[in-house]
């Protein structure tokens, strides 16, 4: 038998890279009451950047559903195409979500490893890792998303300070020494992402949150729908 996959799991049009925030705890913040949890963390003002930096069709990787409900608002506030992919949508939001995104060159893509496998999306620009996996094999599977038919791929693993040993067992499981390491970052993004993220509490929020999320609990989300202008 002879293996035909990649050395360290990376084809050769696939670059990588990682980003070392600076602080605060991405999952943590999942921890805290829900009025604190749309305060703009240091990982998200990276990722904001990011996505304004490099536009193209980004396909984020999160672990937990929470965090895909807590950023989806915030992403939109910040004026991005933004699309969740999570299995307690229902499955007909699913489909319409994922269309949205391979029809929108410029788009946001936030989703749970449920759309690591199997999933068709061609044209992925790039695949950001918000939250580590704790597998070799899901990290292989996520960057799989990018990088196909020949195309140029960007993979980029954002690195919190409680992460490093993770981040550090995952290469070590692939055969891997450490990534280049990203600098780039824009200070002055940070004020605007934070007001915007104040704005999360407001009305606005809510509505928001419920349109993305619709799908998940349609009676709670009838609920507290509210009527928005130009809707």
């Amino acid at each position: 038998m002879i293996d035909l996959s990649p050395e360290g799991g990376v084809v050769p049009s696939l670059r990588e890279s990682q980003i070392e925030c600076l602080s605060a705890d991405k999952v943590g913040r999942l921890c805290l009451p829900t009025q604190h949890r749309s305060q703009p963390t240091p990982q998200d003002t990276y990722l904001y950047y990011f996505l304004l930096r490099y536009p193209g069709r980004s396909l984020v990787f999160l672990s937990s559903i929470d965090g895909i409900r807590r950023l989806v608002p915030l992403l939109e506030l910040l004026e991005l195409k933004t699309y969740p992919l999570h299995s307690q949508l229902e499955q007909k939001q699913r489909l319409k979500n994922l269309e949205r995104f391979k029809s929108t060159p410029n788009s946001v893509l936030l989703a749970t490893d449920i759309a690591a496998r199997g999933l068709d999306v061609p044209s992925v620009d790039h695949v950001i890792h918000y939250q580590i996996p704790r597998s070799a094999d899901t990290y292989v599977h996520r960057n799989g998303r990018t990088a196909r038919a020949m195309r140029r791929g960007f993979s980029l693993i954002m690195c919190a300070p409680d992460e490093r040993k993770v981040l550090r067992a995952l290469l070590i499981s692939l055969g891997r020494g450490a990534l280049p390491t990203a600098h780039s970052y824009n200070l002055k993004l940070t004020s605007r992402l934070v007001y915007r993220g104040r704005r999360n509490t407001t009305d606005e929020h809510r509505t928001v949150y419920a349109r993305q999320t619709k799908g998940s609990h349609p009676t709670r989300e009838a609920n507290r729908r509210r009527p928005t202008q130009g809707q």
